[in-house]
């Protein structure tokens, strides 16, 4: 699991502690209840709940779909903004800063737009993810009339509905044309084989093409 896929989850995993001890201070004082409804609903709903999905989704959409992220550079800074606009938007509102006016109040408005650009990076990149985009097949290129004089030796080819993608190609890198040709250039072709490729077994990219998974290994 990827570094900041991890730490989205964990981070998760604190605001859900931290929630938890607000709701408890909150269900027994008599004003806490309203005072701090706003903080606890942020740290439940933007820090667990949308924390937990956006580490999921990074790491499971993208296998799902045989497609890597387009833009991985931006799922460091979607954590950080997440995390300092939440934190410095409750804090602000823990000082009163949203029943004001003047720099504070801006500061509060300033700290959730924040949160809303970390929101549209994660937006972006799974979208990108989850689009279907249709695939031109390459012309196959001549292949010359065999020497009788110059045999190949046979190799013997062994695929399993398991293999990835990746394993095939480094064992038998003829097939790389053959894969594309059938269909399984996102995952085959050299841009992607040594990143996807190697996550995506040869019966997950057969599923996600729409392709019939024995007749391809035929």
């Amino acid at each position: 699991m990827d570094k900041y896929t991890k730490l989205f989850i964990k981070s998760s995993f604190i605001y859900l502690a931290l929630g938890m001890l607000l709701g408890l201070h909150m269900a027994f004082g008599d004003m806490a209840a309203q005072e701090l409804r706003f903080i606890h609903v942020h740290l439940m709903l933007v820090g667990f709940v949308a924390m937990l999905i956006f580490g999921v989704s990074y790491h499971i959409l993208p296998r799902f779909n045989a497609k890597p992220v387009p833009f991985p550079s931006w799922i460091p800074l979607h954590f950080w903004l997440m995390n300092a606009g939440l934190i410095g938007m409750v804090l602000l509102y823990g000082v009163g800063a949203f029943w004001t006016t003047g720099p504070l109040r801006s500061l509060f408005g300033l700290f959730s737009a924040i949160i809303g650009v970390a929101i549209i990076l994660f937006v972006i990149n799974m979208y990108s993810v989850l689009r279907d985009e249709p695939e031109e097949k390459e012309t196959p290129a001549p292949t010359p009339a065999p020497v009788p004089e110059a045999q190949e030796p046979v190799v013997e080819i062994k695929l399993s509905p398991q293999m990835k993608i990746a394993e095939i190609v480094e064992k038998w890198p003829h097939l790389q044309e053959a894969l594309i040709q059938e269909g399984l250039g996102n995952v085959a072709n050299p841009a992607a084989v040594n990143t996807v490729g190697k996550m995506i077994s040869l019966e997950m990219a057969a599923k996600k093409a729409g392709i019939e998974l024995f007749p391809l290994i035929a």
